[in-house]
């Protein structure tokens, strides 16, 4: 018999799926990391606003980090906590800092590098310090384009170094445009691709043995950023990408560095070089795993009481550095490229990457992008509101890749789809897939007055976009005519490409509001359901089913917090009558003309003791006269009944005697609050048949809602009150079925 303590084995086991999967790790654990690492750094600060060695002098003579990089600890700081949202010009700590930092000189590669990170977040107020270190490294650098620790000190230098030199000159190029030349960008990329190693890998410097994982992510961000000042037109016309030298060199060196990866290893140093390649190359995975949640969750557990990582210098570099990592790597995922091996789903290595960096700056809020690949679970490419597909290929997708792209239109997700140069290939393909997933529908033009043209930005030369709209919601929208091109290489001259892209990011955030990487954006089953209801989802000649996803997450909701689950089958309407299901669901975009076996169907249910949801599914103008023939068909059958509003004191709303939840106040969507103002009462309307409460009809979203996904132009509930109200009706239709 075993002598092991099964609760230890529990503990341990709890810990060990904490440590290496980072499943555990939720965004509000980052943010309360991220306030107590924000703390401990201005315990550290001098009185005079640094956080350099009080003993140390710039002393470009002496072969010392602490002399030789002067100021780099307090620029490495500053850029933390800038990263973690901390207002200069609210807080005089970092101010004062700031302003330290502009006075001192720094000697060494290190120290000007970290700077030219801080210049890049402050306002045009700085732009003199950006061009100065603009100089400063580009007069820094080697013939070989290289970097020692001093400035300008020549030899070779070593990888290490030169990563820093060749960073900071990037971030002063990205907030002043025109500082560095391409001279400049070609020596780089000449070094880095005359030492890159036959393996993929780069070593800390020329002939010095074999590749390490810090300088492998050294010489990828290194190409990643040559490419795009060097190469960017070479992307202009599509095919090239597959075979470009360029591209060949950075996929042998993510293929290495993917290999090598261990969330175990979460030195600052390291990790920031993690987040770099990550975020450059928009990959999710290395090497299957999640490279932000799995570090995050390690840095969770590992944070020191007083707010710090230990590591060398008293924890304040590492400190900053895990603050860099944790505050860039949480913010939202804009765009997923979907990624699918041996088809041309890449053309435009730097579209997403443009747009997003772009979008950032116009919404004033930081996002990412990311490459999800097709073998992913479609619940891993929900952190984002925007699947982006693009290619001049025709797809060849087989059912189970088919099945995963419904899927997370299914669950809410918005699919773009981009058809890439100038023949039909891509977009022929892409009616093909519409016709396997969703035969009911048809990808139609976009009107001109469509909130795609207008919700953000006005579009003028507006370019054509077509859509699945379910009657809901745009599902799939295609661009047929190539403007990716202009991402590619961020060019403003249409600018109307870049405005409908962003149109679209808003339209499927509610006008921008993204979650953070880690939020929840997909309900995940906590346990199993003790008690079941029967639901029929009615079934009829029309768009019967809009949101096919949501008693899927309803389920989930429902199990989590009720320990109920429905058992949903699909009746077709004529046959409800003979429907034993407590609960029938029926939802419709279109005004409707019920058939005489439709209505006696309806009769014979309702009389039976069933209960009935009556929806308009988005409760937009164009949904409602679905609800508003319901109404007359009622009138018509049950003359004698009233349709009336349900009071906060009915069991369906008030939760009381069917353990249901207090949804005497509800909350609503955005949209819907923007155009009817605030209220916090619910809408739902019934009507009585047998004396008890038989018939619910909702002229507010709920299914939609039910989902969890953001989208613009809805007229209903928010996620929460939808869930709790769909629980309270399906609890109060089992109530009634049962005879209560």
């Amino acid at each position: 018999m075993s002598s092991r303590n099964p609760l230890m084995v529990l503990v341990v086991a709890a810990v060990m799926l904490f440590a290496s999967s980072g499943m555990a790790v939720t965004d509000e654990q980052v943010q309360q990391a991220i306030r107590r690492g924000v703390n401990f750094l201005y315990s550290k600060q001098h009185a005079w606003g640094h956080w350099d060695l009080e003993k140390a002098k710039a002393n470009p003579d002496q072969h010392d980090h602490a002399n030789m990089q002067y100021g780099g600890w307090t620029a490495i700081v500053c850029y933390g906590l800038l990263s973690a949202g901390e207002d200069w010009q609210g807080n005089p700590k970092l101010a004062r800092a700031l302003e330290w930092l502009r006075k001192v000189d720094c000697p060494g590669t290190y120290g000007t590098g970290l700077r030219a990170h801080v210049w890049e977040k402050l306002p045009d107020s700085f732009l003199k310090h950006v061009k100065e270190d603009a100089e400063k490294l580009m007069a820094g650098i080697s013939y070989n384009g290289g970097y020692h620790y001093k400035l300008g000190a020549g030899g070779k230098g070593d990888n290490s170094c030169t990563q820093y030199g060749v960073l900071g000159a990037w971030e002063c190029e990205k907030r002043k445009p025109g500082s560095i030349d391409s001279a400049y960008w070609q020596k780089v990329e000449n070094r880095f691709v005359q030492m890159q190693l036959d393996d993929g890998s780069w070593a800390y410097s020329d002939g010095r043995g074999s590749g390490t994982f810090n300088m492998t992510a050294a010489g990828l961000a290194m190409l990643y950023i040559t490419q795009d000042y060097l190469h960017a037109r070479a992307f202009q016309r599509p095919g090239i990408a597959e075979n470009h030298p360029s591209r060949k060199r950075i996929e042998d060196g993510l293929a290495w560095y993917a290999k090598k990866f261990s969330p175990k290893n979460t030195s600052g140093y390291t990790i920031v070089g993690v987040e770099r390649v990550a975020l450059a190359s928009g990959l999710k995975y290395f090497g299957g795993k999640d490279w932000y949640q799995s570090i995050a969750a390690r840095l969770i557990r590992t944070q020191g009481t007083d707010g710090s990582w230990t590591g060398k210098r008293d924890g304040i570099i590492e400190t900053a550095f895990k603050l860099v990592f944790l505050s860039r790597g949480r913010v939202p995922v804009a765009f997923n490229k979907l990624k699918i091996d041996g088809f041309s789903w890449n053309n435009r290595p730097s579209d997403m990457a443009k747009l997003t960096a772009w979008l950032s700056d116009e919404a004033e809020q930081n996002m990412n992008w990311q490459v999800v690949g097709i073998e992913r679970s479609p619940v891993d490419w929900l952190d984002s509101p925007v699947l982006y597909l693009a290619s001049h290929r025709a797809l060849e997708l087989d059912d189970e890749q088919a099945a995963k792209i419904k899927r997370y239109i299914d669950l809410g997700g918005t699919l773009v789809t981009h058809n890439d140069g100038t023949n039909a290939n891509f977009t022929n393909s892409v009616r093909q897939l519409i016709g396997r997933i969703y035969p009911q529908y048809e990808l139609k033009p976009v009107a001109e007055d469509d909130y795609l043209y207008n919700i953000n930005y006005p579009v003028k030369r507006k370019p054509k976009l077509l859509s699945v709209h379910n009657g809901v919601r745009h599902m799939i929208i295609h661009c047929p005519r190539d403007i990716a091109e202009a991402f590619q290489l961020n060019s403003k001259r249409m600018i109307d490409s870049w405005y409908t892209m962003a149109n679209i990011f808003f339209y499927a955030t509610e006008v921008g509001r993204a979650r953070p990487r880690l939020a929840q954006h997909y309900l995940k089953r906590k346990g199993s359901a003790g008690n079941s209801v029967p639901v029929a989802r009615i079934r009829y000649d029309g768009n019967w089913n809009p949101e096919a996803g949501t008693w899927n997450v309803q389920n989930t909701f429902m199990t989590n917090e009720k320990s109920l689950r429905a058992d949903v089958e699909t009746i077709d309407l004529e046959e409800l009558g003979t429907s034993e299901a407590a609960l029938a669901h029926a939802v419709g975009t279109e005004k409707m003309q019920f058939t005489d076996a439709q209505t006696n169907a309806i009769k014979q249910y309702l009389e039976g003791g069933g209960v009935i949801l009556f929806e308009a599914p988005g409760g937009t103008p164009q949904t409602l006269p679905f609800v508003e023939s319901v109404k007359q068909l009622l009138t018509q059958a049950y003359p004698d009944q009233p349709i009336r509003t349900i009071t906060a004191t009915d069991k369906v709303i008030s939760g009381s005697g069917i353990n249901g939840f207090d949804c005497s106040r509800v909350d609503y969507r955005v949209f819907y609050k923007k155009r009817a103002g605030p209220t916090r009462q619910p809408m739902l309307m019934g009507m009585k048949v047998g004396g008890q409460l038989r018939v619910l009809i909702s002229h507010e979203d709920i299914s939609q809602a039910v989902l969890g996904q953001p989208v613009w132009g809805i007229f209903g509930y928010n996620t929460d009150s939808a869930r709790k109200l769909l629980t309270n009706i399906t609890l109060w239709a089992q109530n009634v079925r049962n005879g209560g």
